[in-house]
């Protein structure tokens, strides 16, 4: 794929501590215990109002709603994503599961199973998985911190930048090992790297069907923080 959105440089640039990044996020993966793959919820985005129209001829402009930058809300606050300087002292690593509310997460149709757990390298991960889930053996993580998206996409075994829309500014990510496959959204923000992983441990589903799951999982999640302050 060409390079393309926030990131494209990142996409033309080896990272020569790729290898350490991959092994930050897959170790706080493995870390999890999570349940099985969400029916994702469509809820609608929201936009900041434009300014009061005014009573002149030439104020069209200002009578358009502006929307929001790309980016969704965390603890009341707008997180934008956009890139980031990992060594930055001041940069706060997101923490999804402590930020999100059950409600919230209850809204996605997703449901708790581990708090947060923080690495030595300053990653951390925690598990969701579908309020109705029984029997099922997919793993669905939420993982964040000061690696950076490119680190990814040059240890993935294939990559996709803006694979739907909604995702214009996120990378599918897909990961073959010994034992199972997994596929990753990612992107970007403010406050460091955002990933949502979904695993299988069965045989019964193929790459395809992984990296869609994914895919439904964070444009549900995507679009409930973007929509709605918490």
């Amino acid at each position: 794929m060409p390079c393309k959105g926030i990131r494209g440089s990142h996409l033309c640039t080896r990272n020569i501590r790729g290898t350490l990044l991959v092994n930050r996020l897959i170790a706080t993966i493995v870390a999890t215990v999570v349940g099985s793959l969400v029916a994702a919820c469509g809820l609608t985005g929201a936009s900041v109002p434009g300014p009061a129209a005014q009573d002149t001829t030439d104020s069209t402009d200002e009578t358009q709603p502006q929307e929001l930058p790309p980016g969704f809300y965390l603890s009341g606050e707008f997180v934008e994503l956009t890139e980031f300087d990992p060594e930055d002292p001041g940069l706060e690593p997101i923490r999804a599961c402590e930020e999100i509310t059950p409600e919230a997460f209850h809204e996605m149709g997703l449901e708790l199973v581990t708090g947060e757990q923080l690495d030595s390298f300053g990653m951390t991960g925690c598990g969701v998985r579908p309020i109705d889930s029984s029997g099922s053996r997919a793993m669905i993580s939420l993982t964040a911190g000061p690696s950076q998206v490119d680190g990814l996409v040059d240890r993935s075994a294939h990559h996709e930048w803006s694979p739907t829309p909604l995702l214009e500014d996120f990378v599918l990510l897909q990961y073959e090992h010994d034992i199972d496959s997994a596929c990753a959204v990612s992107t970007d923000t403010s406050r460091g790297l955002l990933s949502v992983t979904y695993n299988d441990y069965s045989s019964n589903r193929s790459n395809e069907e992984l990296c869609g799951a994914v895919i439904d999982v964070t444009e549900a999640i995507y679009q409930q923080l973007r929509g709605r302050e918490y």
